[in-house]
């Protein structure tokens, strides 16, 4: 590659975002390519410090603005420790959540204000936006009885309700219409594979 990819993925949890970033990350290591991956919050040793403290359900008194800001300095260690050396590198990298996530969910969601959570990107981020990015849009009720399988009851995300989904649901399928060339939607309720074929099919176009 003449110059670095950065993709990620994107949708409300239980959507199978990480199975198809680890799908994705071997089908292109078996193509030749060189790949990082990485998840918000979470990847670097300080990432995981700060998830535990955003996803632990005992921490129900964490107001909007200090989540919001936590989640932007998880996203900065990322940036600096993972994405901007690999992409120097010419290497792909997969992102399991970026910005879209903090617009979905922080001002969706939570009700901050955008202008906000932009000033804290462009501080702490900087400019940088995925080239591609994949929707795994799946109905509500199945997204979070999912994640609460999976997670014996689910973090202090998961356990918001079917309402606190629905609305980020929402705005990610608006920021699909916003956005129709960077975001690609996928149905998430076809089988794993079919989803990987499809991911697959869009990414050769763009690799």
């Amino acid at each position: 590659m003449k110059k670095g990819f950065f993709l990620s993925f994107e949708g409300i949890d239980g959507c199978g975002k990480s199975t198809q970033v680890l799908l994705l990350q071997k089908a292109l290591e078996r193509k030749g390519y060189h790949v990082r991956t990485f998840r918000e919050p979470g990847s670097t040793r300080i990432g995981r410090q700060v998830r535990k403290i955003l996803l632990d359900p005992k921490n129900t008194s964490i107001t909007n603005k200090t989540e919001a800001t936590l989640f932007m300095a998880v996203e900065c260690q990322n940036v600096e420790e993972i994405l901007l050396p690999s992409l120097k590198k010419r290497w792909v990298v997969i992102a399991d959540r970026f910005f879209d996530s903090s617009r979905a969910f922080q001002h969706g969601v939570r009700g901050i204000s955008l202008s906000l959570l932009n000033t804290l990107k462009r501080v702490l981020v900087g400019p940088i936006e995925p080239k591609l990015t994949f929707l795994l849009d799946i109905p509500t009720k199945i997204s979070v009885n999912r994640s609460r399988k999976r997670d014996r009851g689910g973090d202090r995300i998961e356990r918001e309700s079917l309402k606190h989904h629905e609305k980020a649901r929402r705005v990610f399928l608006s920021l699909a219409k916003k956005y129709p060339k960077r975001i690609k939607v996928i149905n998430a309720q076809k089988s794993i594979a079919e989803i990987h074929k499809e991911v697959m099919k869009i990414i050769n176009k763009y690799l």
